[in-house]
Protein backbone atom coordinates (compact mmCIF):
# COMPACT_ATOMS: atom_id res chain seq x y z
CA UNK A 1 0.00 0.00 0.00
CA UNK A 2 1.30 3.45 -0.90
CA UNK A 3 1.96 5.77 2.10
CA UNK A 4 -0.30 8.76 2.77
CA UNK A 5 1.09 12.29 2.38
CA UNK A 6 0.23 15.28 4.58
CA UNK A 7 1.54 18.68 3.48
CA UNK A 8 1.07 21.35 6.14
CA UNK A 9 1.89 24.79 4.74
CA UNK A 10 1.71 27.70 7.18
CA UNK A 11 1.40 31.10 5.54
CA UNK A 12 4.04 33.65 6.63
CA UNK A 13 5.95 31.24 8.90
CA UNK A 14 9.64 32.03 9.24
CA UNK A 15 12.40 29.50 9.79
CA UNK A 16 13.78 31.22 12.89
CA UNK A 17 10.39 30.90 14.62
CA UNK A 18 10.73 27.09 14.43
CA UNK A 19 14.38 26.42 15.10
CA UNK A 20 17.54 28.12 16.32
CA UNK A 21 18.82 30.43 19.03
CA UNK A 22 16.31 33.23 18.23
CA UNK A 23 13.26 31.01 18.70
CA UNK A 24 11.08 32.29 21.56
CA UNK A 25 7.68 30.83 20.66
CA UNK A 26 6.47 27.78 22.58
CA UNK A 27 6.02 24.87 20.16
CA UNK A 28 6.42 21.48 21.87
CA UNK A 29 4.49 19.60 19.17
CA UNK A 30 6.55 21.00 16.30
CA UNK A 31 9.73 20.43 18.35
CA UNK A 32 8.71 16.80 18.73
CA UNK A 33 8.18 16.44 14.97
CA UNK A 34 11.60 17.98 14.28
CA UNK A 35 13.17 15.45 16.68
CA UNK A 36 11.45 12.67 14.70
CA UNK A 37 12.35 13.96 11.24
CA UNK A 38 14.78 15.91 9.06
CA UNK A 39 14.75 19.72 9.23
CA UNK A 40 16.29 22.14 6.73
CA UNK A 41 17.53 25.39 8.29
CA UNK A 42 18.14 27.17 4.97
CA UNK A 43 15.04 26.49 2.89
CA UNK A 44 14.44 29.43 0.55
CA UNK A 45 11.03 30.32 -0.88
CA UNK A 46 10.95 31.38 -4.53
CA UNK A 47 8.78 34.40 -3.79
CA UNK A 48 7.69 36.62 -0.92
CA UNK A 49 3.97 36.29 -1.70
CA UNK A 50 1.56 33.38 -1.61
CA UNK A 51 0.30 32.66 -5.14
CA UNK A 52 3.72 32.62 -6.89
CA UNK A 53 5.39 30.69 -4.06
CA UNK A 54 2.54 28.15 -3.76
CA UNK A 55 2.48 27.74 -7.54
CA UNK A 56 6.23 27.08 -7.63
CA UNK A 57 5.91 24.37 -4.98
CA UNK A 58 3.19 22.60 -6.98
CA UNK A 59 4.90 22.87 -10.38
CA UNK A 60 8.61 22.75 -9.60
CA UNK A 61 8.99 25.91 -11.68
CA UNK A 62 10.11 29.39 -10.75
CA UNK A 63 7.29 31.98 -10.69
CA UNK A 64 8.20 33.53 -14.05
CA UNK A 65 7.42 30.15 -15.63
CA UNK A 66 4.27 29.14 -13.76
CA UNK A 67 2.29 32.31 -12.93
CA UNK A 68 1.06 35.33 -14.83
CA UNK A 69 -0.58 38.64 -14.10
CA UNK A 70 -3.64 40.19 -15.74
CA UNK A 71 -5.42 43.32 -14.51
CA UNK A 72 -3.29 43.31 -11.32
CA UNK A 73 -4.43 39.73 -10.58
CA UNK A 74 -1.68 37.14 -10.05
CA UNK A 75 -2.78 33.61 -10.99
CA UNK A 76 -1.21 30.21 -11.52
CA UNK A 77 -0.97 29.25 -15.18
CA UNK A 78 -3.43 26.36 -15.29
CA UNK A 79 -1.86 25.26 -18.60
CA UNK A 80 1.35 24.25 -16.79
CA UNK A 81 1.48 20.66 -15.57
CA UNK A 82 1.41 20.30 -11.78
CA UNK A 83 2.64 17.58 -9.46
CA UNK A 84 -0.96 17.07 -8.30
CA UNK A 85 -1.93 15.62 -11.67
CA UNK A 86 1.01 13.23 -11.57
CA UNK A 87 0.21 12.08 -8.02
CA UNK A 88 -3.39 11.46 -9.11
CA UNK A 89 -2.15 9.39 -12.05
CA UNK A 90 -0.01 7.41 -9.60
CA UNK A 91 -3.13 6.44 -7.67
CA UNK A 92 -3.38 9.13 -4.99
CA UNK A 93 -6.62 10.75 -3.87
CA UNK A 94 -5.51 14.40 -3.79
CA UNK A 95 -7.31 16.87 -1.52
CA UNK A 96 -6.58 20.42 -0.45
CA UNK A 97 -7.94 22.90 2.08
CA UNK A 98 -7.02 26.52 1.35
CA UNK A 99 -8.10 30.11 2.11
CA UNK A 100 -10.35 31.87 -0.39
CA UNK A 101 -7.53 34.12 -1.65
CA UNK A 102 -5.60 31.10 -3.00
CA UNK A 103 -8.76 29.87 -4.68
CA UNK A 104 -9.01 33.26 -6.43
CA UNK A 105 -5.44 32.74 -7.64
CA UNK A 106 -6.50 29.79 -9.79
CA UNK A 107 -5.40 27.06 -7.38
CA UNK A 108 -8.88 25.51 -7.76
CA UNK A 109 -7.91 24.52 -11.30
CA UNK A 110 -5.28 22.04 -10.04
CA UNK A 111 -7.54 20.35 -7.45
CA UNK A 112 -10.75 19.76 -9.41
CA UNK A 113 -13.46 18.19 -7.28
CA UNK A 114 -11.37 17.75 -4.11
CA UNK A 115 -10.82 21.35 -3.05
CA UNK A 116 -12.31 22.90 0.08
CA UNK A 117 -11.85 26.55 0.93
CA UNK A 118 -12.34 28.72 3.98
CA UNK A 119 -12.72 32.44 4.57
CA UNK A 120 -9.35 34.15 4.29
CA UNK A 121 -9.79 35.64 7.77
CA UNK A 122 -10.60 32.28 9.41
CA UNK A 123 -8.14 30.53 11.72
CA UNK A 124 -7.64 27.11 13.27
CA UNK A 125 -9.51 28.33 16.32
CA UNK A 126 -12.74 29.31 14.57
CA UNK A 127 -13.57 26.17 12.62
CA UNK A 128 -10.62 25.46 10.33
CA UNK A 129 -8.97 23.11 12.84
CA UNK A 130 -12.15 21.12 13.44
CA UNK A 131 -12.68 20.64 9.69
CA UNK A 132 -9.14 19.31 9.28
CA UNK A 133 -9.61 16.86 12.15
CA UNK A 134 -12.91 15.73 10.65
CA UNK A 135 -11.31 15.17 7.26
CA UNK A 136 -8.42 13.16 8.68
CA UNK A 137 -10.73 11.11 10.89
CA UNK A 138 -13.46 10.10 8.44
CA UNK A 139 -13.26 11.37 4.90
CA UNK A 140 -9.95 10.44 3.24
CA UNK A 141 -9.66 7.30 1.13
CA UNK A 142 -6.16 5.80 1.12
CA UNK A 143 -3.71 6.43 -0.35
CA UNK A 144 -4.31 10.15 0.05
CA UNK A 145 -2.37 13.37 -0.31
CA UNK A 146 -3.86 16.16 1.80
CA UNK A 147 -2.48 19.67 1.36
CA UNK A 148 -3.47 22.27 3.98
CA UNK A 149 -2.58 25.95 3.84
CA UNK A 150 -3.16 27.80 7.12
CA UNK A 151 -3.65 31.57 7.28
CA UNK A 152 -3.43 32.30 11.02
CA UNK A 153 -0.10 34.17 10.71
CA UNK A 154 -0.95 36.12 7.59
CA UNK A 155 -0.71 39.92 7.54
CA UNK A 156 -1.03 42.00 10.69
CA UNK A 157 -1.38 39.14 13.15
CA UNK A 158 -3.86 39.45 16.02
CA UNK A 159 -4.27 37.03 18.91
CA UNK A 160 -7.69 35.53 19.62
CA UNK A 161 -7.99 36.16 23.37
CA UNK A 162 -11.31 34.34 23.81
CA UNK A 163 -11.99 30.92 25.33
CA UNK A 164 -9.08 28.54 25.65
CA UNK A 165 -6.84 30.80 23.60
CA UNK A 166 -6.65 33.54 26.25
CA UNK A 167 -3.94 31.46 27.93
CA UNK A 168 -1.57 32.23 25.04
CA UNK A 169 -1.56 35.92 25.95
CA UNK A 170 1.47 35.35 28.14
CA UNK A 171 5.19 36.09 27.70
CA UNK A 172 6.14 32.42 27.87
CA UNK A 173 4.35 31.88 24.54
CA UNK A 174 6.28 34.58 22.69
CA UNK A 175 7.36 38.20 22.63
CA UNK A 176 4.62 39.47 20.28
CA UNK A 177 1.28 38.54 18.70
CA UNK A 178 2.95 36.64 15.86
CA UNK A 179 4.82 34.29 18.20
CA UNK A 180 1.85 33.86 20.53
CA UNK A 181 -0.43 32.94 17.62
CA UNK A 182 2.17 30.46 16.37
CA UNK A 183 2.32 28.94 19.86
CA UNK A 184 -1.46 28.58 19.74
CA UNK A 185 -1.20 26.98 16.29
CA UNK A 186 1.25 24.43 17.71
CA UNK A 187 -1.48 23.09 19.95
CA UNK A 188 -3.54 22.39 16.83
CA UNK A 189 -0.54 20.85 15.08
CA UNK A 190 -0.43 18.35 17.94
CA UNK A 191 -4.13 17.54 17.48
CA UNK A 192 -3.71 17.11 13.72
CA UNK A 193 -0.65 14.84 13.99
CA UNK A 194 -2.42 12.71 16.62
CA UNK A 195 -4.95 11.68 13.92
CA UNK A 196 -2.38 10.14 11.58
CA UNK A 197 -0.01 7.18 11.70
CA UNK A 198 3.56 8.35 11.10
CA UNK A 199 4.56 4.80 10.15
CA UNK A 200 2.53 4.99 6.93
CA UNK A 201 2.28 8.79 6.47
CA UNK A 202 4.90 11.21 5.17
CA UNK A 203 4.46 14.63 6.82
CA UNK A 204 5.88 17.83 5.33
CA UNK A 205 5.75 21.11 7.27
CA UNK A 206 6.72 24.27 5.42
CA UNK A 207 5.62 27.79 4.47
CA UNK A 208 5.00 29.84 1.34
CA UNK A 209 7.07 32.79 2.64
CA UNK A 210 8.08 34.54 5.86
CA UNK A 211 6.86 37.75 7.44
CA UNK A 212 8.29 40.96 8.96
CA UNK A 213 5.47 40.72 11.54
CA UNK A 214 7.65 38.25 13.44
CA UNK A 215 9.83 41.26 14.37
CA UNK A 216 6.99 43.54 15.50
CA UNK A 217 7.29 44.82 19.06
CA UNK A 218 4.50 46.59 20.97
CA UNK A 219 5.28 49.91 19.29
CA UNK A 220 5.14 48.44 15.78
CA UNK A 221 1.96 46.51 16.47
CA UNK A 222 0.33 49.70 17.77
CA UNK A 223 1.53 51.59 14.69
CA UNK A 224 0.03 48.90 12.48
CA UNK A 225 -3.37 49.05 14.19
CA UNK A 226 -3.38 52.85 14.16
CA UNK A 227 -2.73 52.92 10.43
CA UNK A 228 -5.49 50.38 9.73
CA UNK A 229 -7.95 52.57 11.63
CA UNK A 230 -6.73 55.76 9.94
CA UNK A 231 -7.46 54.47 6.43
CA UNK A 232 -10.92 53.17 7.21
CA UNK A 233 -13.24 54.90 4.75
CA UNK A 234 -17.02 54.96 5.08
CA UNK A 235 -18.95 55.86 1.92
CA UNK A 236 -21.35 58.80 2.07
CA UNK A 237 -25.15 58.80 2.13
CA UNK A 238 -25.52 59.18 -1.65
CA UNK A 239 -23.42 56.07 -2.23
CA UNK A 240 -25.38 54.03 0.34
CA UNK A 241 -28.74 55.00 -1.16
CA UNK A 242 -27.49 54.31 -4.69
CA UNK A 243 -26.21 50.90 -3.65
CA UNK A 244 -29.55 49.95 -2.07
CA UNK A 245 -31.44 50.93 -5.21
CA UNK A 246 -28.98 49.04 -7.44
CA UNK A 247 -29.23 45.90 -5.32
CA UNK A 248 -33.04 46.05 -5.36
CA UNK A 249 -33.09 46.28 -9.16
CA UNK A 250 -29.90 44.32 -10.06
CA UNK A 251 -30.59 43.60 -13.72
CA UNK A 252 -31.94 47.03 -14.63
CA UNK A 253 -29.15 48.91 -12.88
CA UNK A 254 -26.19 46.58 -13.42
CA UNK A 255 -24.16 49.17 -15.35
CA UNK A 256 -24.96 51.92 -12.86
CA UNK A 257 -24.04 49.65 -9.96
CA UNK A 258 -20.61 49.04 -11.49
CA UNK A 259 -20.07 52.77 -11.98
CA UNK A 260 -21.02 53.49 -8.35
CA UNK A 261 -18.71 50.74 -7.12
CA UNK A 262 -15.77 52.03 -9.18
CA UNK A 263 -16.30 55.58 -7.92
CA UNK A 264 -16.25 54.35 -4.33
CA UNK A 265 -13.14 52.21 -4.86
CA UNK A 266 -11.32 55.05 -6.63
CA UNK A 267 -12.08 57.52 -3.84
CA UNK A 268 -11.17 55.06 -1.10
CA UNK A 269 -7.91 54.01 -2.78
CA UNK A 270 -6.91 57.67 -3.20
CA UNK A 271 -7.41 58.30 0.53
CA UNK A 272 -5.45 55.15 1.47
CA UNK A 273 -2.59 55.96 -0.92
CA UNK A 274 -2.29 59.52 0.41
CA UNK A 275 -2.19 58.41 4.04
CA UNK A 276 0.23 55.60 3.25
CA UNK A 277 2.60 58.00 1.51
CA UNK A 278 2.46 60.43 4.44
CA UNK A 279 3.19 57.65 6.91
CA UNK A 280 6.13 56.28 4.92
CA UNK A 281 7.64 59.75 4.64
CA UNK A 282 7.35 60.24 8.40
CA UNK A 283 9.12 56.91 9.03
CA UNK A 284 12.05 58.01 6.88
CA UNK A 285 12.61 61.03 9.15
CA UNK A 286 13.25 58.77 12.16
CA UNK A 287 16.80 57.84 13.08
CA UNK A 288 16.42 54.09 12.53
CA UNK A 289 18.73 51.33 11.35
CA UNK A 290 17.94 50.00 7.84
CA UNK A 291 16.47 46.84 9.36
CA UNK A 292 14.26 48.70 11.85
CA UNK A 293 13.12 51.13 9.15
CA UNK A 294 11.97 48.41 6.76
CA UNK A 295 10.19 46.51 9.53
CA UNK A 296 8.37 49.68 10.58
CA UNK A 297 7.46 50.41 6.95
CA UNK A 298 5.86 46.99 6.79
CA UNK A 299 3.35 48.09 9.43
CA UNK A 300 2.01 50.41 6.72
CA UNK A 301 2.49 48.56 3.43
CA UNK A 302 4.18 45.57 1.83
CA UNK A 303 7.22 46.63 -0.16
CA UNK A 304 8.36 44.08 -2.79
CA UNK A 305 11.57 42.51 -1.50
CA UNK A 306 13.32 39.21 -0.93
CA UNK A 307 15.01 39.95 2.40
CA UNK A 308 15.65 37.02 4.76
CA UNK A 309 12.56 37.76 6.86
CA UNK A 310 10.33 37.12 3.82
CA UNK A 311 12.11 34.29 1.99
CA UNK A 312 13.76 31.97 4.53
CA UNK A 313 11.18 29.43 5.68
CA UNK A 314 11.03 26.11 7.55
CA UNK A 315 11.05 22.75 5.80
CA UNK A 316 10.56 19.50 7.70
CA UNK A 317 10.15 15.93 6.43
CA UNK A 318 8.87 13.44 9.00
CA UNK A 319 7.46 9.90 9.08
CA UNK A 320 8.10 6.71 7.07
CA UNK A 321 11.86 6.10 7.02
CA UNK A 322 12.98 9.73 7.28
CA UNK A 323 16.06 10.01 9.56
CA UNK A 324 15.29 11.20 13.09
CA UNK A 325 16.63 14.44 14.54
CA UNK A 326 18.63 15.34 11.45
CA UNK A 327 19.41 19.02 10.84
CA UNK A 328 20.62 20.05 7.38
CA UNK A 329 22.12 23.51 6.92
CA UNK A 330 22.76 23.36 3.16
CA UNK A 331 20.73 25.87 1.15
CA UNK A 332 17.79 24.35 -0.77
CA UNK A 333 14.47 25.69 -2.14
CA UNK A 334 10.85 24.88 -1.34
CA UNK A 335 10.11 24.05 -4.98
CA UNK A 336 12.17 20.89 -4.31
CA UNK A 337 9.48 19.48 -2.00
CA UNK A 338 7.44 17.34 -4.39
CA UNK A 339 10.36 15.85 -6.35
CA UNK A 340 11.65 14.74 -2.94
CA UNK A 341 8.28 13.26 -1.99
CA UNK A 342 8.09 11.47 -5.35
CA UNK A 343 11.48 9.81 -4.85
CA UNK A 344 10.61 8.82 -1.27
CA UNK A 345 7.50 6.95 -2.49
CA UNK A 346 9.30 5.56 -5.60
CA UNK A 347 7.24 7.57 -8.08
CA UNK A 348 8.72 8.71 -11.40
CA UNK A 349 8.02 12.30 -12.48
CA UNK A 350 7.41 13.23 -16.10
CA UNK A 351 8.02 17.00 -16.12
CA UNK A 352 9.56 18.06 -19.41
CA UNK A 353 10.70 21.31 -17.81
CA UNK A 354 11.54 21.73 -14.15
CA UNK A 355 13.69 23.97 -11.99
CA UNK A 356 13.43 21.58 -9.02
CA UNK A 357 15.22 18.44 -7.85
CA UNK A 358 14.89 15.75 -5.19
CA UNK A 359 16.58 16.24 -1.82
CA UNK A 360 16.43 12.58 -0.79
CA UNK A 361 20.16 12.04 -1.39
CA UNK A 362 20.86 14.92 1.00
CA UNK A 363 18.37 13.57 3.55
CA UNK A 364 20.13 10.19 3.40
CA UNK A 365 23.44 11.77 4.34
CA UNK A 366 25.15 12.09 0.96
CA UNK A 367 26.34 15.32 -0.66
CA UNK A 368 24.66 17.14 -3.51
CA UNK A 369 25.76 20.35 -5.15
CA UNK A 370 24.39 23.52 -3.52
CA UNK A 371 22.48 25.49 -6.13
CA UNK A 372 21.93 29.28 -6.12
CA UNK A 373 18.41 30.09 -4.94
CA UNK A 374 16.45 32.21 -7.41
CA UNK A 375 13.77 34.54 -5.97
CA UNK A 376 11.34 37.08 -7.35
CA UNK A 377 8.31 39.13 -6.33
CA UNK A 378 5.07 39.05 -8.30
CA UNK A 379 2.72 41.59 -6.76
CA UNK A 380 -0.87 42.68 -7.40
CA UNK A 381 0.02 46.36 -7.40
CA UNK A 382 1.90 48.36 -10.00
CA UNK A 383 4.96 48.64 -7.80
CA UNK A 384 8.53 47.72 -8.67
CA UNK A 385 8.96 43.95 -8.53
CA UNK A 386 12.42 42.53 -7.90
CA UNK A 387 14.38 39.44 -8.88
CA UNK A 388 17.40 38.07 -7.08
CA UNK A 389 19.84 35.30 -6.22
CA UNK A 390 20.86 33.91 -2.84
CA UNK A 391 24.00 31.87 -2.35
CA UNK A 392 25.31 30.65 0.99
CA UNK A 393 27.19 33.87 1.73
CA UNK A 394 25.63 36.60 -0.47
CA UNK A 395 22.19 37.91 -1.39
CA UNK A 396 21.62 39.97 -4.54
CA UNK A 397 18.43 41.48 -5.91
CA UNK A 398 17.35 44.34 -8.15
CA UNK A 399 14.46 45.70 -10.20
CA UNK A 400 12.95 42.92 -12.32
CA UNK A 401 13.04 44.99 -15.53
CA UNK A 402 15.95 47.42 -15.13
CA UNK A 403 19.17 45.81 -13.77
CA UNK A 404 20.52 49.25 -12.85
CA UNK A 405 17.61 50.12 -10.58
CA UNK A 406 17.04 49.26 -6.89
CA UNK A 407 20.25 47.22 -6.62
CA UNK A 408 20.99 45.35 -3.38
CA UNK A 409 23.95 43.17 -2.38
CA UNK A 410 24.48 41.83 1.15
CA UNK A 411 27.12 39.78 2.90
CA UNK A 412 24.92 37.27 4.75
CA UNK A 413 27.75 35.93 6.88
CA UNK A 414 28.70 39.27 8.43
CA UNK A 415 25.44 41.15 7.97
CA UNK A 416 22.54 38.73 8.68
CA UNK A 417 19.99 41.57 8.97
CA UNK A 418 20.99 42.86 5.53
CA UNK A 419 21.63 46.44 6.59
CA UNK A 420 24.79 47.36 4.67
CA UNK A 421 24.18 47.46 0.93
CA UNK A 422 27.51 46.59 -0.74
CA UNK A 423 26.53 46.74 -4.40
CA UNK A 424 29.01 49.56 -5.18
CA UNK A 425 31.89 47.66 -3.56
CA UNK A 426 31.64 44.38 -5.46
CA UNK A 427 30.97 44.96 -9.19
CA UNK A 428 32.42 41.54 -10.03
CA UNK A 429 29.91 39.88 -7.67
CA UNK A 430 27.05 41.73 -9.40
CA UNK A 431 28.22 40.41 -12.77
CA UNK A 432 28.45 36.89 -11.34
CA UNK A 433 24.89 37.08 -9.97
CA UNK A 434 23.53 38.54 -13.22
CA UNK A 435 25.06 35.64 -15.13
CA UNK A 436 23.19 33.21 -12.86
CA UNK A 437 19.91 35.07 -13.40
CA UNK A 438 20.39 35.01 -17.18
CA UNK A 439 21.07 31.28 -17.11
CA UNK A 440 18.02 30.52 -14.98
CA UNK A 441 15.64 32.62 -17.03
CA UNK A 442 16.68 31.14 -20.38
CA UNK A 443 13.86 28.61 -20.22
CA UNK A 444 10.64 30.56 -20.02
CA UNK A 445 7.07 29.42 -20.55
CA UNK A 446 4.38 31.50 -22.24
CA UNK A 447 1.92 32.87 -19.72
CA UNK A 448 -1.25 31.92 -21.59
CA UNK A 449 -3.78 32.58 -18.90
CA UNK A 450 -7.47 32.02 -19.42
CA UNK A 451 -9.53 35.19 -19.59
CA UNK A 452 -11.61 36.20 -16.57
CA UNK A 453 -15.12 37.60 -16.87
CA UNK A 454 -15.86 41.05 -15.42
CA UNK A 455 -17.66 39.42 -12.47
CA UNK A 456 -14.68 37.13 -11.81
CA UNK A 457 -12.30 40.09 -11.90
CA UNK A 458 -14.49 42.00 -9.42
CA UNK A 459 -14.68 38.98 -7.10
CA UNK A 460 -10.91 38.50 -7.12
CA UNK A 461 -10.20 42.20 -6.65
CA UNK A 462 -12.60 42.42 -3.69
CA UNK A 463 -10.87 39.48 -1.99
CA UNK A 464 -7.41 40.97 -2.58
CA UNK A 465 -8.56 44.37 -1.38
CA UNK A 466 -9.91 42.92 1.88
CA UNK A 467 -6.47 41.45 2.54
CA UNK A 468 -4.65 44.68 1.66
CA UNK A 469 -2.96 43.38 -1.50
CA UNK A 470 -4.44 46.10 -3.72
Amino acid sequence: MKPNILVLSIDSLRNDMCFGQNKTSFTPNLDSLISKGTFFTHAIACSSSTIPSFSSIFTGLYPFACVGKKDKIVRINENVETFVKQFKNFGYNCHTFIPEVLNQGGIDKIFPGNLEKFDSFSTLNDGVGDKIIGKLTKELEEPWMYTIHLFDLHGKVTLDRSGDFQKFNDEKFGKNNYEKVFSAMDEWIGKIISKINLENTLVIVTADHGSPAADFDDEKENESQKFIKSVKYEPGTVFKIGKKIAVKFPNLLKLQRKKISKLYVKKRDKIVDTKRKEKLESIQTKNLSPFEERILKNTVTTIPNVFEETCRVPLLFCGLNIPNGKIISQQIQTLDIFPTVAEIISMSLTNSLTHSRSLLTLINGKKIEEKPAYMETVTNTETDDVIGIRVSNFKYFRNSIDPKKNIHLYDLQNDPKEEENLYQNYPEKILEMEKIIDEIRKENLPKQLSELTDDEVNTVENELRKLGYI
